[in-house]
């Protein structure tokens, strides 16, 4: 879901790494650790949705959304338009699942601006 806790306070912990002696961690390895995940654009938020994939880089960003439970996005594909344009948008929406998991990816995904779907 965005990568919840972890993406937004990723400093804080690599701080913590240097300051607290029972954490056997480098921060340094920390942010390493951090560039091996992939998180989904679950955030109901689009500022939250761009920082996410600030901070993970747009190829560690999926398109994710909770279908069929009450927390799903009600137009994923909507809210993946307002957050990025252009080949960021093709890289979230398709072309990361489609090389993560061996997949050919969509093509269009641009057409969802403006109301028309591919």
């Amino acid at each position: 879901h965005g990568g919840g806790f972890l993406p937004y306070q990723a400093g804080r912990l690599a701080h913590a790494c240097g300051v607290r002696p029972e954490i056997p961690v480098a921060g340094d390895d920390l942010r390493r650790a951090i560039g091996q995940l992939y998180f989904d654009t679950i955030t109901h938020d689009v500022t939250a949705l761009r920082f996410l994939a600030e901070r993970a880089g747009t190829d560690h960003v999926l398109l994710g959304t909770d279908l069929p439970f009450d927390m799903a996005m009600r137009d994923p594909a909507r809210t993946l338009a307002d957050a990025f344009g252009g080949p960021a948008l093709q890289q979230v929406g398709s072309a990361n699942a489609a090389g993560l998991f061996g997949l050919e990816g969509l093509e269009g995904l641009e057409g969802i601006r403006g109301g028309t779907r591919p």
